[in-house]
């Protein structure tokens, strides 16, 4: 069960989850971020003419800036994250590259062409209100999420323990379409090696034991996976 004392969206857990050489860093999370840009540069339906700026939604400790500055060329860059010490530190390593700044700013009436919201709303039970609020700032909209995580073989929830507490599926974001507030014009599920995947020495063997195990009356282990889904709005 998830300790209820601990609110783990609180700017002060991700204050010592981000400080230097916290959990974060010793957990791989800098190559988790720059892998999973990576793939959302590879895998986006975007068009990348005319994108005047992109907003990292979750940022964490920036690593996805070089990836998307190297993707984007031409296009201001900017991140959020609710932890203060996060956002210092992208300040310090990748301010040359963007702009950073805490939630509260997105109050402000600006408006980004893409908004990217990768592995973030996992850990919201209210991701939907998240969602819209990010849509409603957003041209595009860019969402990457682990695609039906489970615990136990069952859905997450608040309960389920750890950071996620939500599972998605191919349908987790049709609300958004819902009324013709958004059109939906990507939508793709893969294994991201590195950061959300089986490791890469041990892929074979796991496929290769996953063909196996049903002839033992096993069932088949399945690969950790995201989904990358994308909205236009209006």
């Amino acid at each position: 069960m998830a300790d209820k004392s601990v609110d783990i969206n609180a700017a002060s857990t991700w204050n010592e989850y981000f400080a230097e050489n916290g959990e974060w860093e010793k957990n791989c999370g800098n190559d988790q971020t720059r892998i999973f840009a990576e793939f959302f540069c590879k895998h986006t339906a975007i068009p990348k003419q005319d994108i005047v700026s992109i907003l990292d939604f979750g940022c964490a400790l920036g690593d996805s800036m070089p990836v998307i500055h190297n993707a984007f060329p031409n296009t201001k860059l900017y991140g959020t994250d609710v932890s203060t010490e996060a956002i210092a530190r992208c300040m310090n390593k990748y301010g040359h590259l963007a702009t950073f700044f805490l939630p509260d700013a997105l109050e402000q009436p600006k408006s980004y062409d893409i908004i990217f919201a990768s592995n973030v709303l996992e850990h919201f039970t209210d991701f939907a209100e998240h969602a819209r609020s990010l849509l409603l700032k957003a041209g595009y909209l860019s969402i990457m999420v682990p695609y039906l995580e489970t615990k136990d073989g069952l859905p997450l929830n608040e309960n389920s323990g750890g950071h996620h507490v939500r599972t998605f599926d191919r349908h987790s974001f049709d609300f958004l379409t819902d009324g013709g507030h958004a059109t939906m014009i990507n939508q793709q599920i893969f294994a991201c090696p590195g950061a959300w995947a089986w490791p890469e020495n041990k892929r074979k063997k796991r496929r290769f034991l996953n063909r196996i195990r049903p002839l033992i009356g096993l069932k088949k282990k399945s690969e950790p996976l995201q989904l990358l889904i994308e909205f236009r709005k209006g």
